[in-house]
């Protein structure tokens, strides 16, 4: 079975997929990424990228009348934390579509109905307050588990969702877009063969033991170091 039922609300559903299919895959390449007056963009090369993760990846998505309205992904990785271990969920590929993302907050209606509907919001913003809970139990013992995403400074949909959520500020980091690039080739530089990525691999663990939130699981990926 590819996906189990978590939560339903009238017509809502809260469904964790094992993994991204057509729907899926669909609803990412269509969605437009970014907020107003900032960087917009789509995602590219979406089912090989996504096809790297392997069951690594599952899903946490919205459906209405079993019509796919939304997404979050949920990525499963180990990562270094100076030095110590890490299990992690690393929260990626939102998506929703554009009718239901609610720029304010409705009006309140009747006390019940609004109880009811309140409490399905919050046990979903328990899924994903504790994503780990969903996901394959892959942990390693009382080893640490963190949660953690990338959000944009200006996505106030986003950064609302994980407040709620109960995830903290860390750190803020600059991204530039640029559309010209022509490298030129050099002879000194050449890819590392595939007898030197150990030999790389714990040279990059090195120089990282000393930051956070390090993972080497692309670091080889296809072999393009």
């Amino acid at each position: 079975m590819d996906h189990e039922k978590l939560l339903d609300y009238k017509k809502l559903e809260i469904r964790k997929l094992n993994r991204a299919d057509d729907e899926v895959i669909n609803l990412l390449k269509e969605t437009v990424l970014g907020s107003e007056g900032g960087m917009r963009y789509v995602m590219q090369n979406t089912p090989e990228r996504i096809a790297t993760y392997a069951d690594r990846l599952s899903f946490l998505a919205l459906f209405k009348r079993n019509s796919l309205k939304g997404v979050i992904g949920l990525c499963r990785r180990i990562i270094s934390n100076c030095g110590e271990k890490c299990d992690s969920t690393y929260l990626r590929y939102l998506a929703v579509q554009s009718a239901f993302q609610v720029e304010k907050a409705p009006e309140r209606r009747s006390g019940r109905l609004t109880s009811v509907a309140d409490s399905f919001k919050e046990k979903i913003i328990g899924l994903i307050r504790e994503p780990q809970q969903t996901a394959a139990d892959d942990r390693n013992g009382n080893r640490t588990h963190v949660m953690y995403a990338y959000v944009e400074s200006r996505n106030e949909r986003s950064k609302n969702m994980v407040n709620q959520a109960g995830y903290e500020y860390i750190r803020s980091f600059l991204t530039v877009a640029f559309s010209r690039f022509n490298p030129r080739t050099n002879p000194s530089v050449t890819r590392l063969g595939r007898e030197e990525e150990p030999a790389m691999a714990k040279l990059l663990e090195e120089f990282y033991s000393g930051y956070c939130f390090y993972t080497d699981e692309f670091s080889f990926h296809d072999h393009r170091y």
